[in-house]
C-alpha cells in the first residue's frame, strides 16, 4: 500500500469514514458515459465519502438518465451512484480503487452489493492507477470564506477535514474529447454536479473534479447535526459545545473574532478543558457586538491532543451581520388589455405560455412598494467606505458579458422571449434612469415593447432615421414608405397615450440618415453619469426572424466616449437647423402630447352645430320655427326664444324628457342623425338623468330603432372619437367559460370599471335607455355581439372599432349602473342569455343583492335558468362569497344547496362542490376553517356524504400544499387556519372504520418518504437549503397530524401511526438546534408540541357526532 494512502487511512481526523469499528458512512460517485459511433467509454468525474447514520451495503443509482446529444454520432450522460456502507467496506473499496481495480471489482472485494443493472457500468469504470494522495487539509465554510480562498468546505454549515485520491491525468478530463466538444461537455458536467451537490464546479470547486474525496466535519455528527451553537446578540456572546468535537477527549481552544468591513477589530480566546461536562457554554463580552459596530464574526475551534504542541482545526466558520433588509411588494391589477404582440408569440411553444404572459406584462400594471428595514448609524464609516467604493465601481466598473439570441427556428421559438426578458431586466435595473434607444429603422413594435417594459420614473428617448428600410438594414428612398413607418410609429405612441396606462415618459426624435447607423441602448442616471450601454445587432421588429440578434454590452470604460459622440450628433442636428425645423425633428413628446389630447377633447363640436339640432329642439319644445336650423341660425333663434343663456343651453327648459318619448317614441326621420343630436342634447341638460323617470317604458318601435342605431355596421354611423386605443382584451374575457370567470376571483365591476364613453352620445344614450327600460333587449343584443366577435382577428376596420367601442361601453355601463331600473329584471336579463360574460355579471349583481340583504332568497329562483349541476356550482360559489363577506345569507344558501342534493354524492361530485368554495389561495380553508361545519355537516346529517369522503378531501388538500413545498415552493402554517384545518382532519379520522383509516395513513407514509429522501441526501443543506427546510416543515406537519390521528385510531392502525411517528422523530433529531428557528415556522413548531388529547373535548367532535347519528 502507498505509505501516503496508509497515513490517510489511519489519520484520526478521518476516523469518521475509515473507522475500523464498522461505523456507517455514505459514498457518492459521478461517472461520465460518452457514446460515439466507435466506442462507449465510462469516466470518473468525482466521488466523495462522508459519515452517515445508517448503512444499506449496496449501490443505488440510475443508468437511464436523459442523454445529451453532442453530434449525430455522439452523446453523453451523467450517471450518479450512492452507497450507504460501513467504514470498513469503504477502507477496502478505496484500497482496491487506488490499485487500479474497476468499481465493480472494488465493490466485490469490499462486500458492497451491485444490482445486475448497474454491473455493466461499474465494471467499465475505474479510477485509474495514475494516483497521488492529497493530504488532509481543513476546509472553511463556504459562505464567508469564499472571498478568502477557493479551497472551501462542501457545506456552508460546517467546515470539513478533507483528504483525497487525485488522478494525475485529470487536467485532460475534458480536452480528451476534442476542442469542439470539450466546452459543451464541461458545462453539462458542471451543471449536473452543481445540481446534485449544491457546489460550484465551474469556479470554486473545479479543483475537486477527478478526485475521490474523503470528508469529515468535526463540528457535525453522523446525522449532519451541529455540535455547537453560536450566539452573538445580547449582553454577551457565547459558544455552546453540545457534543465532543474529537474522537478522544482533547482540550479545545475557542477563538472568536470581530470584524468591521473586513478589518479585524478584536480577538477573544477561551479554553475548554477536555474533561468538562457537555453541553458547556463559553461566554465572551465583546463590546463591538453590543454596540452593533461589527459587520462580521468568525469562529475557530482548535483541538490540542495531550502532550502535543500541535493543534488541529475542528471548526472554521464565519458570518456577516445583516445590517439592512430591502423589501419590495407589488400589487397587481387584474385588468387585461389587448396589444400587438403577435411578433412575440410567433413560434413560442405551448409549454412557454407562462413565459409569454410574463413577457407581455405591462410593468406599470403593478404598483411597487419598497421599504428598508434596519440600518446602523453607529458605524457610519462602513457605509461611507462602501459608498465611495461603489461610486468608483460605477466610474471604473468591470467589463460585462454579451448576450446572443439565436433565430426563432434555432431556439424552438424561445429567443424572443429571452430577448424581452433581458430587456425587461435591463430596464427594471434602472427604473429612474434616462434610456436612449438608437435604431434607424424602429417601427411600432419597438414602441409597443418599450411601453410594456418601461417604468413610471424612467425617461425614454427613441432616436430613429429619417429614411425607411425595405429590409433590415437596407435603406429605401420611397417617401410613402417613410411616411407609413413614421405614421405607424406615431399611431402606436398615441394609442398608448390614450390607454389606461398612458405613455411612458417618451420622446421620439428623427436624426439624419447619414448620422445614424448602429442600433444601441444607452443608459445614464439623471445626473448624467453613464450607467450602461448595449449595441444591438438588429432592429427589434425583425429580431430573430432571419438572423440571430447579438447584444454586446459596451465596456464601461469607453461608455462616456460613446455618450459624448452621440450627444455631439444630436447637438449638431439641432443647432444646425432653423428653429422651425427643430420642432419637426421631435416626432413625439409624451409631455406635450398629453396637453394636446386634453385640448382636442375639450374642443368638441357644439350641439348647435349638428345638422339635426334644430329638428330635435323643435320636437322637444314643439316650436316649429326651430325646425331645420343649425349653427349660427339656430343659435340666433334660440337666443331670442330664451333657450340659450350666454353660451350655455338654458337647463330649465330641458329639465324633463317630453312624455311623448315614452308614449309615441322618437318619430323624427331619418332616425339615426336625429338621435345623434338627441344624445348630445341629453348629455347637456338635466333631462339626461334618465333614471329619474321610473314609471315610463319604451315603445316597441323605439326599442327597435335604438337597436338598429347600435348596429356596428350601420352606414353613416359616428365613429368613436377620443376613445381609448389601448383596448381591454375582449378576446380573453369572451373565451372564458362561466366556471372560469368565477374561478378567477375577479369582479366585473373592477374589470370593466367606469371610464369616459368610447362612443358618441347617441350610441351611449341608446345603451342607457335600453338597459334602464328594456334590459332583456340589451342583454340579447350584447349576447349577439359577443357571439359574433371575431376572436383572434387583429384588423381594425371602422366596423370592428365601432363594435369594440359599443361592447366595451355597454359592459362598463352595466357594471357601473347594475340596476337603475328593475333589479330582478336586470339580473334575469343577464342570466337568461347563454353568454358566460353576461351571466358572470348577473351573478355578481345577484351576489351583491344577497350580501347587502336588499332582496330575499326568492331572488335565487332566477338561477333556475341553469342546469342542476351548474346551479349547484353557482350556489357553492355564492356560499363562498357569502362567507367571505360575512353575509347573513350564508346559512340559507347552504340550506338551499343541501335540499337540492337528494342522492348520495360520489367522490367526484363532492370534489366539484368543494372546488368553488376554495379560498383565494385555492385551499379548503380560509383565514379560519368554516366549510366542514357550515357546509358539509348539514350534508352529513342528510346522509348524502360520508365522513371518509370528507377526510379524503381534507388530506388531499394538505398534500396539495406539502408536495409543492418539497419541490421548494413556499409553505406556510398558521395556527388559526392550517392548524385548525389539520385538527378537523384528525377529528374526522375518528369517525372512520379501520378500512377507511388505513388508506389515509398510507398516504401520510408516502409523503413522509418523499420528505425523508430529501433530508437524508448527503449534505442536503448544501444541495438545497430551501428544499431541506421545506422537507423538515412537511415532516413536522405530518408528525403533528399523525400524533392527533393516533388519539382516534383503531388498534391496528395505531401501530402504523406509532411507527410513522418514530420515523418522523428520527428526521426531526437530524435538525440542528441552532437551525430550528431558521425554518421560519414558529407556529408549526408550537403546534407540534400541543397536547393531542385536547381534541377529545373539541366542540366539532360533538357536532359531527350528532350529524352522523341523525343520518
Amino acid at each position: 500500500m502507498n505509505p501516503a494512502f496508509e497515513q490517510l487511512l489511519t489519520d484520526p481526523r478521518l476516523l469518521g469514514v475509515f473507522n475500523e469499528d464498522a461505523k456507517s458512512c455514505v459514498m457518492q460517485v459521478w461517472l461520465l458515459e460518452y457514446k460515439s459511433k466507435q466506442e462507449t467509454s465510462i469516466r470518473w468525474l468525482y466521488g466523495r465519502a462522508l459519515p452517515a447514520d445508517y448503512s444499506a451495503g449496496r449501490w443505488t443509482g440510475s443508468i437511464n438518465g436523459k442523454a445529451m446529444v453532442l453530434t449525430e454520432q455522439s452523446s453523453l450522460r451523467i450517471l450518479p451512484f450512492t452507497a450507504f456502507i460501513s467504514t470498513t467496506a469503504l477502507r477496502l473499496f478505496s484500497e482496491c480503487l487506488s490499485a487500479g481495480m474497476s468499481l465493480l471489482e472494488a465493490s466485490d472485494q469490499a462486500g458492497i452489493q451491485v444490482d445486475s443493472k448497474l454491473a455493466g457500468v461499474l465494471g467499465a469504470a475505474a479510477f485509474g492507477s495514475d494516483v497521488c494522495i492529497r493530504p488532509i487539509m481543513h476546509l472553511p465554510t463556504r459562505d464567508y470564506y469564499r472571498f478568502v480562498s477557493k479551497r472551501l468546505s462542501p457545506s456552508s454549515y460546517g467546515s470539513y477535514d478533507s483528504g483525497a485520491l487525485t488522478r494525475l491525468s485529470k487536467e485532460s478530463l475534458f480536452l480528451d474529447f476534442g476542442v469542439d466538444n470539450a466546452g459543451t461537455i464541461a458545462r453539462s458536467v458542471c451543471d449536473a454536479l452543481d445540481a446534485d451537490t449544491g457546489l460550484d464546479f465551474a469556479v470554486l470547486d473545479a479543483w475537486r473534479l477527478g478526485d475521490f474525496e474523503f470528508l469529515c466535519a468535526p463540528s457535525l455528527n453522523e446525522s449532519e447535526r451541529s455540535k455547537y451553537r453560536l450566539k452573538t446578540k445580547g449582553d454577551f456572546a457565547s459558544v455552546q459545545i453540545l457534543e465532543p468535537f474529537t474522537n478522544v477527549p482533547c482540550k479545545l481552544l475557542v477563538v472568536l473574532k470581530s470584524f468591521s468591513d473586513g478589518c479585524l477589530q478584536s480577538t477573544h480566546i477561551a479554553t475548554v478543558e477536555k474533561d468538562v461536562a457537555l453541553p458547556f457554554e463559553v461566554r465572551f463580552h465583546i463590546d463591538t457586538f453590543k454596540e452593533q459596530i461589527a459587520t462580521a464574526v468568525t469562529l475557530e475551534v482548535f483541538s490540542q491532543p495531550e502532550d502535543s504542541s500541535e493543534a488541529f482545526l475542528c471548526l472554521q466558520t464565519g458570518n456577516f451581520f445583516v445590517r439592512t433588509m430591502n423589501m419590495e411588494m407589488r400589487v397587481h391589477q387584474s385588468m387585461r388589455i389587448e396589444g400587438k404582440t403577435d411578433w412575440l408569440a410567433k413560434q413560442v411553444p405551448a409549454r412557454a405560455k407562462g413565459q409569454l404572459e410574463d413577457a407581455k406584462a405591462i410593468q406599470r400594471s403593478s404598483t411597487p412598494s419598497r421599504s428598508v428595514i434596519g440600518g446602523h448609524k453607529d458605524d457610519p464609516w462602513v457605509d461611507v467606505n462602501r459608498g465611495i467604493a461603489e461610486s468608483l465601481a460605477l466610474l471604473l466598473p468591470k467589463k460585462s458579458s454579451a448576450r446572443f439570441f439565436p433565430k426563432l427556428s434555432d431556439s424552438e421559438g424561445m429567443s424572443r422571449l429571452q430577448l424581452v426578458a433581458w430587456l425587461r431586466e435591463t430596464f427594471s435595473a434602472h427604473p429612474d434612469a434616462q434610456i436612449a434607444w438608437f435604431d434607424p429603422f424602429i417601427e411600432d413594435v419597438g414602441i409597443d415593447l418599450l411601453h410594456r417594459i418601461g417604468t413610471f420614473a424612467g425617461d425614454y428617448v427613441m432616436f430613429t432615421s429619417e429614411k425607411q428600410a425595405k429590409a433590415d438594414g437596407v435603406a429605401s428612398s420611397s417617401d410613402s414608405d417613410q411616411q407609413q413607418r413614421i405614421k405607424n410609429l406615431l399611431q402606436k405612441c398615441n394609442e398608448w397615450g390614450s390607454s389606461s396606462f398612458g405613455n411612458v415618459h417618451l420622446r421620439v426624435i428623427a436624426l439624419p440618415a447619414n448620422k445614424l447607423h448602429d442600433r444601441m441602448v444607452l443608459i445614464r442616471s439623471r445626473k448624467g453619469i453613464p450607467l450602461a450601454g448595449y449595441q444591438v445587432s438588429n432592429s427589434i421588429q425583425m429580431a430573430n426572424e432571419n438572423h440571430p440578434l447579438l447584444v454586446t454590452p459596451i465596456p464601461s470604460d469607453i461608455l462616456p466616449a460613446i455618450f459624448t459622440y452621440m450627444d455631439d450628433i444630436i447637438d449638431a442636428t439641432f443647432h444646425s437647423q432653423p428653429e422651425t425645423d427643430m420642432a419637426e425633428k421631435v416626432l413625439f413628446d409624451s409631455r406635450t402630447q398629453a396637453k394636446q389630447e386634453v385640448q382636442v377633447h375639450t374642443e368638441c363640436t357644439s350641439l348647435l352645430d349638428l345638422p339635426r339640432a334644430g329638428d330635435v329642439f323643435a320636437w322637444w319644445l314643439e316650436l316649429d320655427e326651430l325646425r331645420g336650423l343649425s349653427g349660427a341660425n339656430l343659435a340666433e333663434v334660440s337666443n331670442g326664444l330664451g333657450l340659450i343663456e350666454g353660451e350655455e343651453i338654458c337647463e330649465s327648459k330641458f329639465e324633463n324628457v317630453p312624455e311623448k318619448l315614452w308614449e309615441k317614441g322618437f318619430d323624427l326621420e331619418p332616425f339615426h342623425d336625429a338621435w345623434d343630436a338627441m344624445g348630445e342634447l341629453l348629455a347637456s341638460v338635466p333631462a339626461g338623468e334618465l333614471y329619474r323617470f321610473e314609471g315610463a317604458q319604451l315603445t316597441p318601435e323605439l326599442e327597435h330603432s335604438l337597436l338598429r342605431h347600435l348596429d356596428p355596421n350601420r352606414r353613416n354611423s359616428l365613429l368613436p372619437s377620443g376613445a381609448s386605443r389601448r383596448f381591454i382584451d375582449l378576446d380573453y374575457y369572451f373565451s372564458l367559460s362561466l366556471h372560469e370567470h368565477l374561478k378567477t376571483g375577479d369582479d366585473p365591476e373592477r374589470t370593466f370599471s367606469y371610464a369616459p364613453s368610447e362612443v358618441e352620445y347617441g350610441d351611449y344614450y341608446a345603451i342607457v335607455l335600453l338597459w334602464l327600460k328594456s334590459p332583456t333587449v340589451l342583454a340579447k343584443w350584447l349576447r349577439d355581439q359577443v357571439k359574433n366577435w371575431p376572436i383572434g382577428e387583429k384588423t381594425e376596420d371602422a366596423s370592428l372599432l365601432r363594435q369594440r367601442a359599443l361592447i366595451t361601453t355597454t359592459l362598463r355601463h352595466i357594471c357601473s349602473y347594475p340596476y337603475l331600473g328593475s333589479k330582478t329584471a336586470c339580473i334575469r336579463a343577464l342570466l337568461s342569455e347563454s353568454c358566460p360574460i353576461t351571466q358572470w355579471m348577473g351573478l355578481h349583481i345577484l351576489k351583491s343583492e344577497l350580501d347587502e340583504g336588499k332582496s330575499g332568497l326568492d331572488i335565487l329562483d332566477e338561477l333556475n335558468v341553469f342546469p342542476t349541476d351548474v346551479r349547484t356550482k353557482i350556489l357553492c360559489w355564492l356560499i363562498n362569497e357569502a362567507n367571505y363577506q360575512e353575509s347573513d345569507s350564508l346559512s340559507l344558501l347552504v340550506e338551499r344547496l343541501t335540499l337540492m342534493i337528494e342522492t348520495p354524492l360520489r367522490d367526484t361530485d363532492l370534489k366539484e362542490i368543494l372546488d368553488p368554495v376554495r379560498g383565494r389561495l385555492g385551499r379548503l380553508h380560509h383565514i379560519t376553517p368554516w366549510i366542514l361545519e357550515a357546509l358539509l355537516v348539514p350534508m352529513l346529517e342528510r346522509g348524502v356524504i360520508k365522513p371518509a369522503q370528507v377526510a379524503t378531501q381534507w388530506l388531499g388538500d394538505l398534500t396539495a400544499q406539502w408536495l409543492p413545498g418539497l419541490k421548494g415552493d413556499h409553505l406556510s402554517f398558521r395556527f388559526i387556519s392550517d392548524g385548525a384545518f389539520t385538527d378537523e382532519l384528525a377529528i374526522l379520522f375518528g369517525f372512520l372504520e379501520e378500512g377507511e383509516q388505513k388508506p389515509l395513513v398510507t398516504e401520510l407514509q408516502r409523503v413522509f418518504a418523499k420528505s425523508a429522501r430529501i433530508i437524508r441526501v448527503p449534505l442536503a443543506t448544501q444541495v438545497s437549503w430551501t428544499s431541506y427546510s421545506r422537507a423538515h416543515q412537511v415532516n413536522l406537519w405530518i408528525y403533528s397530524l399523525a400524533l392527533r390521528m393516533k388519539v382516534f385510531a383503531v388498534h391496528s392502525v395505531e401501530e402504523s401511526l406509532s411507527s410513522l411517528l418514530e420515523d418522523c422523530s428520527g428526521l426531526m433529531n437530524r435538525l440542528s438546534p441552532s437551525y430550528r428557528d431558521a425554518l421560519g415556522n414558529e407556529e408549526l413548531i408550537k403546534y407540534s408540541m400541543g397536547d393531542p388529547e385536547q381534541l377529545r373535548s373539541h366542540r366539532l367532535l360533538k357536532v359531527i357526532e350528532e350529524a352522523v347519528k341523525e343520518e
